[in-house]
């Protein structure tokens, strides 16, 4: 049964600009947290844009060792829709 459902497709990202040219409503990509918050410095508004067009997915960076969490709410701000977090400090 599960075989017949799929609702998002993961892709890589490469760009802003390429995923403009190539989007589609059902791809998601996954940004580490440091990656997402350079795209909000640098591109905020392409990628509030991209998040606009395409599903976006946050994590936390790997040198979180004892398991904390980072903010949610600035890439909420701009429109990631999924922030996952690390379950053993909720």
């Amino acid at each position: 049964m599960s075989d017949l459902v799929h609702y998002l497709v993961p892709v890589s990202f490469k760009s802003l600009a390429k995923a403009e040219q190539l989007s589609k409503s059902f791809e998601m990509s996954s940004f580490s947290e440091d990656r997402a918050l350079s795209l909000i410095r640098e591109q905020a508004k392409e990628f509030v844009a991209y998040n606009q067009r395409q599903i976006s997915r946050i994590y936390p960076r790997g040198t979180r060792l004892e398991s904390s969490n980072y903010n949610p709410y600035m890439y909420w701000l701009v429109g990631c829709q999924m922030c996952a977090l690390n379950y053993q400090t909720l």
